[in-house]
């Protein structure tokens, strides 16, 4: 999503997760395979989602949910995760099926977070949230094991395209019930997911000087311009 240049925060950024902390964190309506937990660090910021805009100390919107976020000029804090993500399946819990839900912002501990962000101590920002997503629901359902297998199997092989015959093979599954398993524990399609895995590898590949064509190799894209038409909002 585009959103505001003259940002100033800190991003921390973990395999499968990635939290960004700053002012003025607005963007536009959009939608994207990650889930979204927004949170406004000075008081309640505006999410729009479920086609309204709500007021919220904090929100959590699922995968592939229509969303935008009015922070104005406060403090925000915006965490994406991968739907496959043992730490998503915590909020996912919480979500109870709907698409949107506001949250207490009392329960984020956000005195911890701001100390930890302040220090630029990564590894005390990944203990906080991971003590945020236990406080908000200690035991939740596990991904399916099975979709788990294809999860993984994507993310180290990140193949050029989906072979549902090889992904079936992999869950044990027919291609039917995979297709129809996969959307209904992660919330989006496997070709989706196969993009968002192989644009995340663009990103984290990137360093100054190098061409999009690299990327694109890099991440496992047929060529450049397949890389350009694979933006997920």
């Amino acid at each position: 999503a585009a959103g505001r240049t003259d940002l100033q925060g800190a991003l921390f950024i973990w395999p499968g997760y990635w939290l960004l902390h700053g002012t003025a964190l607005s963007n536009r309506r959009h939608r994207h395979v990650s889930a979204s937990v927004l949170v406004g660090l000075d008081g309640p910021i505006r999410v729009e989602a479920d086609g309204q805009w709500h007021e919220v100390e904090a929100a959590i919107v699922a995968p592939e949910q229509e969303q935008a976020l009015d922070s104005g000029l406060s403090r925000t804090l915006i965490i994406h995760l991968d739907p496959d993500q043992p730490l998503w399946r915590h909020f996912h819990a919480v979500l109870e099926g709907a698409g949107y839900r506001s949250i207490r912002r009392s329960v984020l501990q956000l005195p911890v977070l701001q100390a930890a962000v302040d220090a630029a101590d990564i590894d005390a920002v990944q203990r906080w949230f991971e003590r945020v997503a236990e406080a908000l629901c200690p035991d939740p359902a596990p991904l399916d094991a099975r979709i788990r297998s294809v999860t993984d199997f994507l993310r180290d092989s990140l193949p050029e395209k989906i072979e549902l015959s090889e992904l079936s093979a992999v869950a044990n599954l027919s291609g039917s019930r995979l297709t129809h398993l996969f959307k209904q524990q992660t919330g989006v399609t496997l070709r989706r997911f196969l993009a968002h895995l192989k644009i995340q590898r663009a990103v984290f590949s990137w360093r100054p000087g190098m061409q999009v064509a690299e990327l694109a190799a890099l991440a496992g894209f047929y060529d450049q311009p397949h890389l350009s038409d694979r933006r997920l909002r």
